[in-house]
């Protein structure tokens, strides 16, 4: 925007005989202020690329000296709906079994397939599932 204002001044000073111009009190140094801010700027967002870059590193490497420890999901909390409404339901972890149960109101079942906890896709005209709530233990 401020390349565009100083393009748009520039323009209107080599018009200066224009019946727009003339009414207009033109400040002689605005070219050079707009410059300036526009460097200004220019630093600034670099500045921001820099730490976004920075941060996505800390981001990526936040869990790296964790990655030791096992850990096994024991339980996943889904809902299915909006804010003020819908559907819950939990699948847990049997460790003796080694197979997740689905409680689901009335009734429960053994999931026979783990790709059933993890990925959920939408009905038809409704939203998709999704995790609410993850419940994990060590492994050590």
């Amino acid at each position: 925007m401020l390349n565009a204002t100083r393009e748009w001044v520039e323009e209107m000073q080599t018009n200066l005989d224009s019946d727009l111009v003339e009414d207009m009190d033109i400040h002689p140094n605005i070219i050079e202020v707009l410059e300036r801010r526009t460097a200004a700027v220019r630093r600034e967002i670099a500045s921001i690329d820099q730490k976004i870059k920075q941060l996505e590193s800390r981001i990526n490497q936040q869990f790296t000296d964790l990655r030791k420890h096992g850990y096994r999901i024991h339980s996943v909390f889904i809902h299915r709906g909006s804010v003020s409404f819908g559907h819950y339901w939990i699948y847990i972890y049997d460790f003796g079994k080694r197979l997740f149960r689905k409680y689901n109101d009335q009734y429960v079942s053994e999931v026979l397939d783990e790709t059933e906890v993890f990925k959920h896709s939408a009905e038809p005209g409704s939203s998709p599932p999704t995790p609410y709530f993850l419940g994990m233990l060590s492994c050590l």
